[in-house]
């Protein structure tokens, strides 16, 4: 039985996916700073599903994605991760400048585990992540 921690162990690997360049760049910056060097970044939706489908033995403990991204969005890779029964239980954060109801309710309806709007500092990423790691834990034991 893992000790439980108040947020994500810091030796998560963390898939970030951000199709802006220095987004990514930023946001890997503020893992790094929380103390996660176990960041994988990468571009797109696409992208991200495929390095999930890559990730045979289940390493990646917590996706982190845009919403609004080319090819696949934020919202449709979750779809695809709530969908896969090996994957449904993993953890996803979806970070969006869309601060709407409706998208709100979109994102919560399709299974995200958490959301949150941009811009933001650290310090939010970290209430985030720590909210994140909660709900996890407790579907876990619910």
């Amino acid at each position: 039985m893992k000790t439980h921690h108040q947020t994500f162990p810091t030796g998560t690997r963390i898939l970030l996916v951000e199709d802006t360049v220095v987004t990514r760049k930023i946001l890997h910056q503020m893992l790094y700073q929380l103390g996660y060097m176990n960041v994988i970044p990468v571009s797109d939706g696409r992208e991200a599903w495929d390095e999930l489908l890559r990730d045979t033995s289940h390493t990646i403990g917590l996706v982190i994605s845009d919403w609004k991204m080319p090819s696949l969005s934020g919202l449709e890779l979750l779809r695809r991760v709530r969908s896969h029964p090996e994957m449904k239980e993993l953890p996803f954060v979806l970070l969006t400048s869309l601060g709407s109801k409706e998208a709100v309710v979109q994102a919560i309806e399709s299974g995200v585990t958490n959301y949150l709007v941009k811009p933001f500092q650290a310090e939010s990423l970290q209430e985030n992540l720590k909210g994140t790691w909660e709900r996890a834990v407790g579907k876990k034991s619910a």
